[in-house]
């Protein structure tokens, strides 16, 4: 509902948490934990660098084709008519919709 200014707040949320966990990673944590982290580091990333590239293009509401050309899970909130049950797993991209 806030259109482009929302994806600019949202990427500077995602671009914080991404700072705090390069200062996890670098202090004193286990060999699991670093390569449990460095995958969600490489994650968070990608998270980012795609959210700048909707806030760069102007991406507004969720009709735009930078929004809508991603992959997205969401979780379905079992509407009237919907060939989904309340909470299943939807994977949307496009015009597809795909249960997970």
């Amino acid at each position: 509902t806030k259109g482009n200014k929302g994806i600019a707040a949202y990427f500077e949320v995602v671009h914080g948490q991404l700072l705090q966990l390069t200062e996890i990673v670098t202090g004193r944590i286990s060999k699991l934990q670093r390569k449990s982290l460095g995958a969600l580091i490489t994650i968070d990333v990608h998270q980012r660098d795609v959210t700048g590239n909707m806030r760069d293009s102007g991406v507004s509401n969720t009709a735009d084709f930078e929004w809508i050309s991603q992959l997205r899970y969401e979780l379905c909130a079992g509407e009237a008519g919907s060939n989904y049950a309340k909470g299943d797993t939807l994977v949307k991209q496009l015009d597809g919709v795909f249960k997970y």
